[in-house]
């Protein structure tokens, strides 16, 4: 079981939460739960309405869309960030190639916490705008 101070860590790796202050990140780490996950559940569906964040601790992921593989992930990599903050349908599928350990946030948590700390919803969409120019350039 990750202690608060290991969630921590882990969420100050995540480009999302790079810019949040330790009193911040302790904040949203209060959130995070421990999740164990077993070699083919899936924990994304593609076009599903959204909600959780997933940050990888310890596994693989598959990433595919329409069918098609995207990308594997291992620790240290996230998924669900889109869904968490608008609760819209999931972009692509998710499913564990290996056993795993995930951490997880539910928006409903984070949601009131930024109402709380508005200054780590001000640092997300900053994070965001900066990963949506991104994509934009490599398509033009």
């Amino acid at each position: 079981m990750a202690t608060l101070k290991e969630k921590v860590g882990l969420l100050a790796q995540v480009p999302l939460f790079a810019a949040c202050s330790p009193a911040e990140l302790n904040h949203v780490a209060y959130l995070a739960d421990e999740r164990d996950v077993t070699a083919g559940e899936v924990l994304i569906r593609e076009g599903d309405v959204g909600g959780d964040f997933f940050l990888v601790v310890e596994g693989t992921v598959r990433v595919t869309k329409r069918g098609e593989e995207l990308r594997e992930l291992g620790p240290g990599a996230f998924f669900g960030e889109l869904a968490l903050l608008d609760l819209g349908p999931r972009t692509a599928t998710v499913t564990a190639i290996t056993d795993m350990r995930l951490l997880t946030i539910a928006p409903r948590g984070l949601a009131s916490m930024l109402m709380e700390h508005p200054t780590v919803a001000l640092k997300m969409l900053r994070t965001l705008s900066e990963r949506l120019r991104s994509v934009e350039d490599r398509l033009t």
